[in-house]
């Protein structure tokens, strides 16, 4: 917020940025960690797995579970900072984006948490590959800065290709939750039009 918003003076663009900022912050984190955590769940319980006849695709599944959960404080962050800068609970009605947006969310880091598990049980190195994608995820989806920058700089099938980053749609549904109601949708809808765009089609 203070190097990006500030610094360089991007919340100029933005309105409310703090609360746009940690709506990205929040999925892309809860996103990295699920993953992570998902990564190791075969190989720190290789022991198990061959003593005990689970099926061994609960193991990811259960991480991005309990990975998931141990987030609920950023999600109450978030919930507290948007009440200040004006949500109030007239817009519940947009809560189902957000449903929408981490159960997505969810899917996507278990079906990519399974391959990577299974991978890491072969070539331990895998979890160094995934820690330089959990990097670049930070880049990939619009979580500190507009995706319109992108759109100047992408061809248009490249931009479609970039939105269409399940973790960017879930951050869209997120984002419409919390930071939509506080900046007013009709302002949004001129600046960003894909959020709503892509949010009615995840709900």
């Amino acid at each position: 917020f203070v190097v990006i918003g500030l610094v360089l003076g991007l919340q100029k663009q933005v309105d409310n940025f703090g609360i746009y900022v940690f709506s990205g912050v929040a999925t892309v984190q809860t996103f990295n960690g699920a993953v992570t955590k998902a990564t190791r769940s075969l190989s720190k319980n290789s022991t198990l797995i061959r003593r005990v006849n689970v099926p061994i695709e609960a193991l990811p599944i259960a991480s991005v579970i309990a990975s998931t959960v141990r987030e609920k404080a950023a999600l109450l962050i978030l919930v507290i900072a948007s009440v200040l800068y004006g949500w109030r609970p007239n817009h519940l009605i947009y809560v189902p984006y957000c449903i929408g947006g981490i159960v997505l969310l969810l899917v996507f880091a278990s079906g990519l948490g399974m391959i990577t598990a299974v991978a890491a049980m072969y070539v331990k190195d895998t979890q160094y590959a995934v820690q330089t994608l959990t990097m670049l995820v930070r880049w990939a989806s619009p979580v500190i800065y507009p995706w319109m920058l992108v759109e100047k700089i992408l061809p248009p099938w490249l931009t479609t290709v970039y939105l269409s980053n399940p973790v960017t749609v879930a951050l869209f549904g997120v984002s419409e939750t919390f930071w939509v109601p506080t900046v007013g949708a009709a302002a949004v809808s001129e600046k960003m039009k894909p959020l709503t765009t892509m949010t009615i089609i995840l709900s």
